[in-house]
């Protein structure tokens, strides 16, 4: 009899037991929830700002002033027209290029480097006939741009940015497009025949031509598509992945 109570009691413990790790699980995945939604909503309160602090610049057309300046740019033709036709060289200054002229370390792409960082602010300040000095085209509207590339620009174009690339940027001058090399990724168009199109035009720069690519040893650039089908060879140097 009492052995039988015993076991009972016993597995009535082990029912407890099992309900409260239920419990406890339940209520894990209920802080998990709640904790994500706090992450959305803070995500979203980030976006929400940042395309608030964006609207001026997004809608003030023209105006060139300290707060304002939106560089002119060239387009995709006429970038592809340099290089093919004229034989122009094209310098691509992102963001990354961007840090290391204002001090800053990348260190997953590339360490900060003192003389780097100098020789990088004297070329984008070039007035050299055959180079194209290349900036993303962030400043004005985005409306060419898709949600994922608006909210991606807004996140990085705070105030404190444009005015360090106002310090190297020349109000006289117009760019070319960084985003020659993003034909289809950040567009509104990207469900379009339009992306297919830049993809031919960038093509043309090495229609029929000995490539040498010097890169970094993970990047496998064009490695499983067609991307350069209509090159006359390729070679690929490789480098390190980061601080090359």
């Amino acid at each position: 009899q009492l052995k039988q109570e015993k076991e009972q009691l016993q597995q009535k413990n082990q029912g407890l037991e099992q309900l409260m790790a239920q419990l406890i699980d339940g209520q894990k995945q209920v802080i998990s929830s709640v904790n994500q939604c706090f992450d959305n909503i803070d995500t979203n309160r980030h976006f929400v700002n940042r395309a608030i602090d964006n609207v001026k610049y997004e809608h003030m057309g023209e105006i060139i002033g300290e707060d304002y300046y939106s560089p002119s740019f060239y387009n995709y033709s006429e970038t592809i027209d340099g290089i093919v036709k004229e034989g122009k060289s094209l310098v691509r200054f992102g963001d990354g290029e961007f840090d290391l002229m204002a001090g800053r370390s990348r260190h997953k792409f590339q360490r900060y480097d003192e003389i780097l960082s100098r020789r990088l602010q004297e070329i984008i300040q070039l007035q050299e006939a055959r180079l194209m000095v290349a900036v993303a085209d962030n400043y004005g509207s985005l409306e060419k741009y898709n949600e994922d590339g608006k909210q991606g620009i807004r996140s990085y174009m705070t105030k404190e940015v444009r005015m360090e690339h106002r310090k190297w940027l020349d109000l006289n001058r117009t760019y070319h497009n960084t985003y020659i090399t993003r034909p289809y990724a950040l567009f509104a168009d990207n469900h379009t025949q339009a992306p297919l199109e830049r993809f031919r035009q960038l093509q043309r720069i090495w229609e029929g031509r000995k490539v040498i690519f010097v890169e970094g040893n993970q990047s496998r650039l064009g490695v499983e598509n067609d991307l350069f089908d209509n090159a006359a060879s390729i070679r690929r140097i490789e480098a390190p992945a980061t601080s090359s």
